[in-house]
């Protein structure tokens, strides 16, 4: 397959979204440019919102918004926070919050807060057939790693 220079993959997120800059903020001590973002189609996997990204390394730090469409009958609004964070210059997830108005049941939050136990991004091990890019151990709030 073969892409036009400046021209998005339509498999991109930038083909399904338009963007608008708001301003530039900081985030945890980096600069980062803050964008609203408005999809061009009605689909529960695309959020109308805004994002923020890393002025240095154009990494996305934050997503915040709306599903363009219902993602349930149940769920009649869901607002969902993303945010990654950069540990030995790598972009992972730090954390997410998704809180929705529940037909019947009320307000309903899930969060999750992402903790890491190493990060292991070794070159010559990637080069060498062992690892197939980073290294990642990671443990989703309190609970721990196995030790396979």
């Amino acid at each position: 397959m073969k892409l036009n220079p400046g021209q998005p993959d339509s498999r991109s997120p930038l083909s399904r979204h338009s963007f608008s800059h708001l301003g530039r903020e900081d985030c945890s001590g980096r600069k980062c440019y803050r964008l609203d973002i408005t999809p061009l189609r009605k689909d529960k996997y695309l959020i109308k919102g805004q994002i923020w990204i890393d002025a240095e390394d154009w990494s996305i730090v934050r997503v915040q918004g709306l599903p363009t469409k219902r993602p349930s009958f149940w769920a009649r609004q869901t607002v969902i926070d993303h945010r990654y964070k950069r540990i030995d210059g790598i972009w992972l997830d730090d954390s997410m919050e998704s809180t929705s108005d529940i037909l019947i049941a009320g307000r309903s939050t899930l969060k999750i807060q992402y903790s890491y136990e190493s990060i292991q991004t070794d070159a010559d091990e990637a080069l060498n057939g062992k690892v197939n890019g980073p290294v990642i151990r990671a443990a989703i709030a309190d609970e721990p790693l196995s030790n396979e």
